[in-house]
């Protein structure tokens, strides 16, 4: 996953892109240029018993299975690496119980700053979703 992203997309069009008109918290989804851990975000799940998927809108990032109380946690874990996602004690469990979502975006970036420049300025893709 990268550090930002974006969803500038109204609520019809990523019903068109998820396939689905159901949501959850559907009043607290706002369109946003500048996604970053901890935001809210849409995300679509699809449940195993009956396959039908829902657009949820989450709070970015992984509160662990061993916090005892998330409000003392000092960030939330949020950047799981493909090759060691089955392996990492944080995001092995919920791996393997299927518990998993699509981010819906339409673009990803990093800050970058010149080795000169003392201002960042964003780099990355943007694919409108159509």
């Amino acid at each position: 996953m990268c550090g930002r992203y974006r969803n500038g997309s109204d609520a019809e069009t990523i019903e068109a892109a998820a396939g689905t008109t159901q949501w959850r918290d559907r009043e607290n989804f706002r369109a946003g240029y500048n996604a970053s851990p901890t935001t809210n975000n849409p995300v679509v799940t699809k449940d195993a018993a009956s396959g039908t998927k829902t657009i949820h809108v989450m709070r970015w990032g992984l509160i662990p299975s061993w916090a005892k109380d998330p409000k003392t946690l000092p960030t939330l874990m949020f950047n799981a690496r493909g090759e060691t996602v089955h392996d990492k004690p944080a995001f092995r469990g919920p791996v393997k119980a299927g518990k998993r979502c699509v981010v819906i975006t339409d673009g990803f970036y990093e800050w970058y700053r010149g080795k000169d420049s003392k201002y960042a300025s964003p780099t990355g893709r943007y694919h409108p979703i159509i």
